[in-house]
């Protein structure tokens, strides 16, 4: 007698992010920081797609205010 396997098809396991949403930051940075870890996009991923490199999205949680077109760019 034969047993068959079933598979199932699940969403590919996903750790949580760890993305925090700094205070003080501007609020389109928050708005970005808020939208990647409910998606659970990466930096990498961000960077990737939107063409602004990475070290300057992580640049928005200390110090700097992205651009306009940066943050255009990156939503």
């Amino acid at each position: 007698m034969r047993h068959h396997l079933r598979m199932t098809t699940s969403e590919p396991f996903r750790r949580p992010s760890r993305i925090s949403i700094p205070p003080h930051a501007h609020p389109l940075a928050r708005l970005t920081f808020e939208l990647m870890r409910n998606t659970g996009t990466s930096y990498d991923e961000l960077a990737y797609h939107s063409g602004v490199q990475r070290t300057t999205i992580k640049s928005w949680r200390l110090e700097k205010a992205g651009s306009i077109r940066a943050y255009e760019a990156v939503l």
